[in-house]
């Protein structure tokens, strides 16, 4: 079976064009991590998401800082679209993603 049972990620394949031939595994990881999230969270109204840098370091098992680097290279190659926000019931500060390519 070529998708065991439908459960699978659409992934543009522009991150391995030679234009991103130098950018990181990482960032290359990070970039399908944020289009599953993108899959899951958004529709024809909505083309963002949240996410904190917290729960990316724990789905990914890497630290916060790690994120924040790797995040800071997604932008770099106009990937990704990053809003900082916060919620008026939190002191917490989220960060609305937007994957642009």
């Amino acid at each position: 079976m070529k998708y065991k049972d439908g459960y699978y990620i659409q992934l543009s394949r522009s991150i391995f064009e030679e234009q991103y031939k130098t950018m990181s595994d990482s960032a290359k990881w990070l970039y399908c991590y944020l289009s599953e999230l993108e899959h899951r969270h958004t529709g024809e109204s909505k083309s963002w998401f949240y996410a904190t840098d917290a729960k990316i370091s724990q789905d990914l098992n890497w630290s916060i800082s790690k994120v924040q680097r790797i995040k800071s290279e997604l932008l770099k190659y106009d990937l990704v679209k990053l809003y900082k926000t916060h919620s008026k019931t939190s002191t917490r500060h989220l960060s609305a993603y937007e994957i642009i390519k």
